[in-house]
Formats: structure tokens, sequence, C-alpha cells
């Protein structure tokens, strides 16, 4: 699902958090396959704290393009 989002948005991502987060990917794999559940939970969580903020700024955009040239009174 995360490949899926990085290969769907690499034209809002920059270079270095595309890197970052192909590297945390990467780790939550390695962890997955030892069955360390607190090695994958850290990377769970360190996935989500990186991609958090990245999520927030493409949702804004998609926002922005769905309402561009819109009104006030023509969103329901």
């Amino acid at each position: 699902q995360t490949e899926s989002f990085l290969n769907k948005n690499n034209r809002i991502l920059m270079t270095e958090e595309m890197s970052v987060i192909s590297r945390c990917l990467e780790s939550l794999k390695s962890h997955h396959s030892t069955g360390d559940i607190d090695a994958i939970k850290r990377s769970m969580d360190s996935l989500d704290l990186l991609a958090r903020p990245i999520t927030e700024r493409i949702m804004d955009e998609s926002i922005s393009l769905a309402l561009s040239g819109k009104r006030i009174g023509d969103v329901h």
C-alpha cells in the first residue's frame, strides 16, 4: 500500500522524501521477515511519523485542485 502511494504521488514528493520513506519501508520489510514484533512496531511508527506530514501536504494539494475555480456556495 505504501509503495503504491509512493508511485502514485511521486510527482509531489521530493527526492529526499522518497529516499527516506523507501529506506524506512525496506527496514520494515526486513524486520517483518525476522518476526521481531518490537522492531516491526518501531519501524511502523517511524514510517507513520515520516509519512504523516507528506500525506497531509498531498491531501491539501488534492483538495485545492478539486476546489479550484469554485465558490464557497458551490461546495456541497
